[in-house]
C-alpha cells in the first residue's frame, strides 16, 4: 500500500489532490495489527475531514467530497507472522515487550521480501452515505474491509488446529506442506499465537458475514 509522507498530512492536501483527481492510498490506522485484527483508527478519519473546516463543512460534508473506498489486500502467507507470534505471547507473558534497536527495520525489510503466497486486493464500494461520527464511520470501513478480504487455506488450516477439529478435505496440498512447516519451525511456546494471527481474519470474516443476514 502506499502512504502519504508525513510531510503531506497539512490541512487541505489531500483534498486538493482529490480535486484534482489524483488517488490517495492512505492506511487506516497507525502501525500493523500484530494479532490479525485489523481498525480503522477514527483519529485519522478526523484528519481527512480536516480540510472541511475552511468551508465550513460537516464532518459528513467532508468525509462525503474525498470519495472514501476501502481497500482490502489479503496475504496468504504473513513473512512477519513468527516475529509477530513471539511479541505477543511474550507481551502475554511479561506484561510488556521492549525492541531491540534494529527491530523494526528487520521487520519491514522481512515484510516487504518474504514469502507471501498469493496475494488478494480487492476494492469496496464507495462510501457515499457518511455517518455523523468518526466511530461510525470506523465502522462501516471496517466492515467492508473484513468482507473484502481472501479467506485462504491457511487461516482455514489454523482455525482447524486451534479448535482441535477436524482438517478440511480440499486444502491445497503446497498451501497445507509449507504451513505445517512454519508451524514446525516455529518454537512450540510461540505456535498458538502464530495459529491466532492466521485464524483470526477468517473468524472475523465469518462473524461479519453473519452480521449481514
Amino acid at each position: 500500500m502506499c502512504l502519504v509522507p508525513a510531510r503531506c498530512y497539512r490541512r487541505g492536501y489531500i483534498r486538493q489532490s482529490i480535486e484534482e483527481c489524483h488517488s490517495i492510498w492512505i492506511a487506516h490506522r497507525e502501525g500493523r495489527a500484530k494479532d490479525g485484527i485489523d481498525r480503522t483508527d477514527p483519529a485519522i478519519l478526523k484528519m481527512l475531514a480536516m480540510a472541511g473546516k475552511p468551508r465550513n463543512e460537516s464532518f459528513q460534508e467532508a468525509v462525503a467530497a474525498i470519495r472514501l473506498v476501502p481497500v482490502s489486500i489479503s496475504y496468504e502467507f504473513d513473512p512477519c507472522a513468527p516475529l509477530k507470534a513471539r511479541e505477543l505471547a511474550i507481551t502475554e507473558r511479561d506484561g510488556a515487550y521492549t525492541k531491540r534497536p534494529d527491530e523494526d527495520v528487520k521487520s519491514i525489510a522481512t515484510g516487504i521480501m518474504g514469502w507471501k503466497g498469493r496475494v488478494h486486493l480487492h476494492f469496496g464500494e464507495p462510501i457515499t452515505d457518511v455517518p455523523e461520527t468518526p466511530q461510525e464511520l470506523a465502522t462501516i470501513i471496517d466492515h467492508q474491509i473484513i468482507l473484502g478480504q481472501r479467506v485462504f487455506d491457511t487461516g482455514r488450516l489454523a482455525d482447524a488446529l486451534l479448535s482441535h477439529a477436524s482438517l478440511p478435505d480440499d486444502l491445497l496440498p503446497d498451501v497445507k506442506e509449507r504451513f505445517q512447516s512454519l508451524i514446525s519451525g516455529t518454537p512450540e511456546k510461540y505456535r498458538d499465537k502464530l495459529l491466532e494471527i492466521y485464524a483470526n481474519p477468517l473468524r472475523q470474516f465469518t462473524l461479519h458475514q453473519q452480521s449481514e443476514l
